[in-house]
């Protein structure tokens, strides 16, 4: 099976996230961030890290992640995949809305901005997962994070508590995933338009007047 979707983590939690979501959904999804979650990629920094190799062509990207291939057509251009970075606002209150509406990446350097939708969670992930109700991490963030992220083991649980948290668009990565498999397609609510769409100017017009 070939992946539809790539992931740029914030960092090591996100990681953690993203591969319990592959091991529940039981699809691949790529990961890209920095050294393996050491280091965050920030809201004001997604821009950069995105106009960076592999993210600058379409042939340097399919060069590092080959399993995302077969969604090219004519080896230039993705149909259904997607680029979603899942990144804390952290309090950035002067990136926050550009990041969110996807403005940020308007004129960007890359091929593969078009395809770029922004996942947020506000203030962080820490945050989401006490309100979805999986409990905060440990003083060993990273393995708690396993451990809390094994208590997710229903997938349309997971989607529907998403949709109710105001904290974060994550239902919206995960809705991208579950509407490949066929057991999902019929469960999941259709999104308001724009909200599921690749960045392309005005795509997320629905956010502007809902941001606080």
């Amino acid at each position: 099976m070939k992946a539809t979707a790539l992931v740029v983590a914030h960092g090591a939690c996100e990681i953690e996230f993203v591969r319990r979501l592959d091991r529940l959904l039981r699809v691949p999804i790529p990961v890209s961030s920095r050294r393996d979650g050491g280091e965050t990629v920030s809201v004001k920094g997604i821009r950069g890290y995105l106009e960076s190799p592999p993210f600058r062509t379409v042939r340097e990207f399919r060069g590092a992640f080959p399993i995302v291939g077969s969604s090219y057509t004519d080896g230039r251009l993705l149909e259904d995949f997607r680029i979603f970075p899942v990144l804390d606002i952290d309090g950035d209150t002067m990136s926050r809305r550009a990041y969110i509406t996807g403005s940020i990446f308007d004129g960007m350097d890359s091929e593969l901005r078009d395809i770029i939708v922004p996942i947020y969670n506000d203030p962080n992930l820490d945050e989401v997962m006490a309100e979805l109700g999986y409990g905060r991490p440990g003083i060993k963030k990273t393995r708690s994070y396993t451990v809390m992220c094994d208590a997710m083991t229903d997938p349309l649980e997971l989607y529907r508590s998403l949709e109710r948290c105001d904290s974060t668009n994550m239902e919206v990565l995960l809705r991208h995933i579950m509407s490949r498999k066929p057991e999902y397609q019929s469960r999941l609510r259709c999104p308001h338009p724009g909200v599921f769409e690749p960045h392309t100017p005005g795509a997320y017009s629905f956010f502007i007047d809902t941001i606080p």
